[in-house]
């Protein structure tokens, strides 16, 4: 088809980069509400991925003990920078959660929804990913139910990951999800054999 426009090899290959790119920038449009995460201290959308570092940076440099406007800012910011990285969204997620009065607000569940929708199987942030949502297990929609338990069955064989994960699944507090993370456990966890005729 190029050739019949009299485009080369070169012409074809920018084009079609062209359109991969512009096909990101729709995805990321989709993944980003910006009336979610909206605010004016932070580069316009179409410049944004230009802030990621920046953004990680500041939201990692935050002190432990930082107000929840600053975090909450930061977590926008990283958020708007990086929309289709899960711990931009979980940030986002724990930050509703707070000002929520450490309930599943509707912002927190819609933040953590996007999380799994971008990377169900996000390893830099699963075993607290796994563990916040089971201690909200009551608040999740069904079809997020079936990515938690997905991810932690998948998280539970990894040789890193897996006894982190075990450990943190036998603390979870709330009470369908301590039932979730017990039928988790029971699936990965070496079960005794009986044997016929010994004592």
């Amino acid at each position: 088809m190029g050739a019949a426009f009299g485009l080369g090899a070169p012409e074809r290959k920018a084009i079609v980069a062209a359109s991969a790119l512009l096909m990101l920038a729709l995805a990321a449009f989709w993944i980003v509400d910006e009336g979610f995460i909206a605010d004016h201290d932070v580069l316009p959308f179409g410049l944004a991925a230009l802030d990621e570092p920046a953004a990680l940076r500041a939201y990692q440099r935050l002190a432990p003990g930082a107000p929840i406007e600053e975090r909450a800012a930061a977590a926008r910011r990283l958020a708007r920078a990086a929309p289709a990285d899960a711990q931009s969204w979980n940030a986002l997620s724990y930050i509703a959660f707070v000002r929520g009065g450490g309930r599943m607000t509707e912002p927190a569940l819609t933040a953590l929804t996007r999380s799994y929708a971008v990377a169900p199987y996000d390893a830099p942030s699963a075993v607290w990913r796994i563990a916040y949502a089971l201690e909200n297990w009551s608040a999740l929609s069904r079809d997020l139910r079936v990515k938690v338990l997905a991810q932690a069955q998948t998280v539970t064989t990894d040789p890193t990951l897996g006894p982190e994960l075990r450990i943190r699944l036998k603390a979870v507090h709330d009470p369908a999800g301590a039932l979730a993370a017990a039928m988790i456990l029971r699936d990965v966890e070496p079960r005794p054999t009986i044997q016929p005729g010994r004592d």
